[in-house]
């Protein structure tokens, strides 16, 4: 008896793992992966190898200026340091994503992105202070900014991929996500 009660013990751990790993926003894999980046793959990384990709339905806009690439340093397994790191475009591709079964693709817009000139510069700053030997490691996000065409949107989907090597494939970073737009709320206050 005692081994059923650890085996279904062991199972629903294994399901809650599963379970919160597909919720996730950083899917599971590529946080595994992430984490792994130490100090040493940290500063090995060529800053002009580093490319992202983020995919928003194709009538919202991404607004560059305020989308940065976040490398957040840990001490001691823990977030430590952050810094956001300027962006700049490299191209802009359309193609369609599956809505799901029985339902019309939807158009997307792609936009190609890698570290500008301030953007590679802040990322060799961040590498020369990971050998002071004070952070541990570091953990990659992302800070997508956006344009609606208008206020009566409902909801748009965005994801976002990370491709740290020239010779690896991209990783996804934000799985896709369905983003809910509530609408500004007027103040009542100031209507005559």
């Amino acid at each position: 008896m005692r081994n059923i009660s650890t085996l279904s013990r062991c199972l629903l751990i294994a399901a809650t793992a599963l379970i919160l790993s597909s919720c996730a926003a950083v899917p599971l894999k590529t946080a595994l992966k992430l984490r792994k980046l130490d100090t040493p793959a940290l500063t090995s990384l060529n800053p002009a190898d580093l490319q992202i990709k983020v995919t928003l339905d194709n009538d919202v806009g991404l607004l560059l200026d305020h989308t940065r690439l976040n490398l957040n340093l840990t001490r001691d397994g823990r977030e430590w340091r952050s810094t956001d790191i300027h962006l700049s475009l490299l191209g802009r591709s359309l193609d369609e994503h599956s809505a799901g079964l029985f339902r019309a693709a939807v158009p997307v817009s792609i936009w190609h992105l890698e570290l500008s000139e301030k953007g590679l510069d802040q990322f060799r700053e961040a590498q020369e202070f990971m050998l002071t030997g004070e952070p541990d490691g570091g953990e990659f996000g992302i800070a997508v900014a956006y344009k609606l065409p208008s206020d009566e949107i409902g909801s748009f989907t965005v994801k976002a991929d990370l491709r740290l090597y020239a010779d690896e494939p991209f990783m996804s970073l934000i799985k896709r996500q369905t983003i809910k737009v509530v609408p500004a709320a007027t103040d009542e206050s100031t209507t005559p």
